[in-house]
This record gives structure tokens, sequence and C-alpha cells, in this order.
């Protein structure tokens, strides 16, 4: 048994809306590759399946990257966010060569649960060699009393690959929230052949310890993790720690990254080729999205673009 039939199941305050996309690709023809100037072997990737119900609804724009083997997917749901009891739940499938982006339009709010429901989200990936799977969401900015609760487990072949960037913000911050949402709880998870290689998971939650959750996390405004897992890191994985030191060096050039906090962890290459990346800001969302944008616009070029540069 596979160990992805082991995700655990949020309790549902209601029923589960799915959605289902699958990837493929293929080689383009000799004609195709005489346009673009190249003599390499090129895969173009195909959507094959794109499954959803209302309220979910996938957008898979032609032009969004500029390489041929790389598709974005855009995860909407109508109404401006995700409401109280709201469930939302995609699985998606990529082939061999493929590169998926998985974003958001803009961050995913989560408006206030006045029944104590919980609002929650999950994400399935499968991954086949040679295929990367690239999840960058927006930030998810949860409302005053809000509950939330996401999941994202993807399961890698031996020669997949995988990028989960997972962020989040103190709330609506403009507005003077700030961190008065009611609980908000996130698990990433990569699988290699079945073995669970990673996995990271938080909880926070007035109902912790005797101080308020605003307490706890005094001057912070946003909190983030982006994972690289697979072989595609094996030989550039020394380098975007480096580059993650980079961003965060406090120097006469770059002062404004010394509230941007961050650091690089090499997962151990026994288990699996990656990097950990945690970021911690007292400073705006922006400051976090520039500091994301960097990292993954010079470390992967393989998606065609930054889908964090709206």
């Amino acid at each position: 048994m596979s160990a992805m039939s082991h995700v655990h199941k949020a309790h549902e305050s209601r029923p589960a809306v799915k959605g289902f996309a699958e990837f493929t690709s293929c080689s383009l023809t000799n004609k195709e590759n005489e346009s673009r100037g190249d003599k390499r072997l090129i895969h173009k990737v195909n959507c094959t399946r794109l499954q959803y119900t209302y309220p979910l609804k996938f957008l898979v724009p032609s032009q969004a990257s500029t390489v041929p083997s790389c598709q974005w997917l855009y995860i909407i749901t109508f109404g401006g966010g995700l409401v109280e009891g709201d469930n939302v739940a995609v699985d998606i499938k990529v082939s061999e060569n493929c590169t998926i982006v998985v974003t958001t339009q803009a961050s995913t709010k989560v408006f206030n649960s006045e029944a104590g429901l919980t609002t929650q989200q999950s994400l399935t990936g499968v991954v086949a060699d040679g295929g990367l799977l690239a999840i960058l969401p927006d930030p998810v900015v949860c409302f005053k009393d809000a509950i939330y609760s996401q999941q994202q487990d993807v399961e890698l072949s031996s020669n997949g690959n995988v990028v989960i960037l997972d962020w989040f913000t103190a709330g609506r911050i403009a507005l003077g929230e700030v961190w008065d949402m009611s609980s908000y709880k996130s698990r990433n998870r990569v699988f290699v052949n079945g073995k669970l290689v990673y996995g990271d998971s938080i909880k926070l939650s007035n109902e912790m310890t005797g101080l308020s959750l605003k307490e706890s996390m005094c001057d912070t405004l946003v909190l983030g993790s982006c994972v690289f897992i697979g072989p595609y890191f094996k030989e550039i994985k020394k380098q975007l720690r480096d580059r993650v030191n980079e961003l965060t060096k406090c120097n006469g050039m770059n002062a404004e990254k010394k509230d941007v906090m961050a650091y690089a962890s090499l997962l151990h290459s026994n288990v699996c080729d990656g990097v950990v990346v945690k970021l911690l800001t007292t400073q705006s969302t922006e400051q976090a999205n520039l500091f994301f944008q960097d990292l993954i616009q010079d470390i992967v070029p393989r998606i065609g673009g930054n889908p964090l540069i709206k």
C-alpha cells in the first residue's frame, strides 16, 4: 500500500470540493525545434485531464511560461476567499519530463469562523521521473477568528522533483488584525517511492499556551518555508544555501534585508537531495515576497518565469 493512502483526513465540516489535473509531455517535432533554433530534444507539456467542481476552478493559461515543458496551473475559488467550513481537495499528477507550477491569482483569504467550523485545504501530488511540481501560491491570510487547516503531500518517483512554498501572514495587517485568528495549522510531507523523506508541520492557536497568539508571535508578520527536493537540486543545493545567505546578509548595499531572517538547511543525501529554507520577517509581506522571488527565479529556470510576480 502506498504511503499516500495514509494521508490524514481532517474532520470535514462540509463535503470536499474536489479538483483533479493531469499533465503529460511529448517531444517537439523537428520543425518546432528548428523554429526555436535549438537542436536538443525538447518536451512540450500537455494538459490531458482537468476536472473541478464549483466553487473551485482551474485556469491553465497557454502563455504563462516561456518554457515549452512547463505549464502553470492557477487554483481559484469563487467568492474572493474561503468561508467557514469550506473544504477544498486538489489532486495533481505530473508525468515524465513535465514541469508544473501550481499557483494562485492572489493571497488565499480565510474568513472568520462564527460557528467554530474549520476551513480546510489539501493538495496531493504525484510526480514521475524527470518531472517537477512547483507549488508556489501567494500567502494565506487568516481573518480575525478564522480556523484554518491545510495539508500538502507529494509522492515522488526516484527521479521526481518538488518545490513547496508554504507561507502565511499575521492577518489583515492594514486593518489592525495581527495574529487574531483562532487557529492555523499546516503540514507538508514528501515521499519517494512510498518512503517519507521530509515532513514539517506548524500549529498556532490561542489555546496552546498561557500567552495569546499575538503575544507569542511578538513583532513577526510573516512566516514561511520553501523546500526543494529531488535530483534536479543535487548540483545546486549549496548554491541555494549560499543564495539565502546572500539575500539575508546585512550591509550598506542591502540594508532593507535586515528584517528578513532566513536560513537554509541541506537535507542528508542518504535520504534525498534537497534544501529546506525557513523565513521570518517583521516587515511587510512584500519583503518576504521579494525574498522568495529572488530565490526561486535564480535557482529554478525550468519554470520559465516567476509566478510570485503578479
